[in-house]
């Protein structure tokens, strides 16, 4: 299967359409999820079960 660059330039340069500002949104999400889970561990005591989940989740 051929991927279009055009179309991939499409989705990641515009936010005319659906598929631009979904994919916009998207990396803005993950950028806010990964700060919050950056800044949760580094708080001193946290149990090993938190550190985990927030492992899992950076890792996701």
């Amino acid at each position: 299967m051929w991927i279009n660059k055009k179309a991939i330039r499409r989705v990641v340069d515009s936010t005319d359409h659906f598929e631009g500002k979904l994919f916009t949104l998207t990396v803005q999400f993950l950028i806010i999820v990964s700060l919050v889970t950056f800044s949760i561990d580094t708080l001193p005591d946290l149990s090993p079960s938190t550190k985990n989940i927030l492992d899992v989740i950076e890792i996701g």
